[in-house]
């Protein structure tokens, strides 16, 4: 057996629990809030809340797959972070990654972040909310993401947290970010983050429409795209 981990320099207080995330397990007092084909559990240590996404065990030709031709998902979700935060994009702060690997074939991963709070996902609007002022507000984030190419493959409405600041402003984070290209120019890429990012479809409408209006193109020239890209689900009768 091989392990491989990397520990950011400002989180060296994690080391206890990556040393357990070595042995393959979870450490104790861990609580989960997802459980899907990966597990995503929190656990509050020395006074910092942390996240770990504990990535099941791929099938065996991509376990060969993540050792020898493509990084871990772990070390993506880690490496993607640092990128997106340096290009000014928030995600939660990434703490550490590992990586166990048995021969040539990778076992289990797992990628260490902050844990957030107080942010909700974009699956459903909250009572009383201003509506137009969050379509305005994420079609600018959606046009400068587009502006440096970045295409998040995974822009789902469980993976775009936001929250309202004291400014009345919103900030948006971005998580489960393995699944992603960077200095992307092909927009039928791009667009595709219109495909996945709500189900309502007036709130797409005016989604669509901030992004043009913010990314300096003409509405019917991002209506088309968007409607291309979202295979046409959003169709006005």
């Amino acid at each position: 057996m091989k392990v491989k981990q990397l520990i950011a320099p400002w989180a060296k207080d994690v080391a206890p629990v990556v040393d357990t995330l070595l042995t393959g397990e979870l450490p104790d007092g861990c609580t989960v809030i997802y459980e899907g084909r990966n597990r995503v559990v929190k656990l509050c240590h020395e006074d910092r809340d942390i996240n770990i996404k504990s990535f099941r065990i791929p099938h065996i030709i991509n376990r060969l797959v993540y050792t020898t031709l493509r990084h871990s998902k772990a070390r993506r979700s880690y490496e993607n972070s640092l990128r997106l935060r340096n290009l000014g994009f928030n995600t939660p702060e990434p703490l550490a990654y590992v990586e166990i690997h048995h021969g040539p074939l990778l076992g289990k991963s797992y990628f260490v972040s902050q844990q957030l709070t107080g942010f909700h996902e974009m699956r459903s609007f909250l009572p009383g909310e201003d509506i137009d002022r969050l379509a305005d507000q994420l079609g600018a984030l959606i046009a400068r993401l587009h502006d440096v190419g970045v295409w998040v493959k995974d822009f789902s409405q469980g993976n775009l947290l936001r929250r309202l600041d004291e400014r009345n402003r919103y900030d948006f984070f971005m998580v489960d970010l393995n699944r992603m290209e960077f200095d992307v120019t092909d927009r039928r890429k791009l667009m595709k983050n219109f495909r996945t990012i709500t189900e309502d479809e007036r709130f797409w409408y005016k989604l669509v429409k901030a992004y043009a209006r913010h990314a300096h193109i003409p509405y019917s020239e991002a209506l088309a795209e968007a409607h291309t890209a979202a295979a046409y689900r959003f169709m006005k009768k």
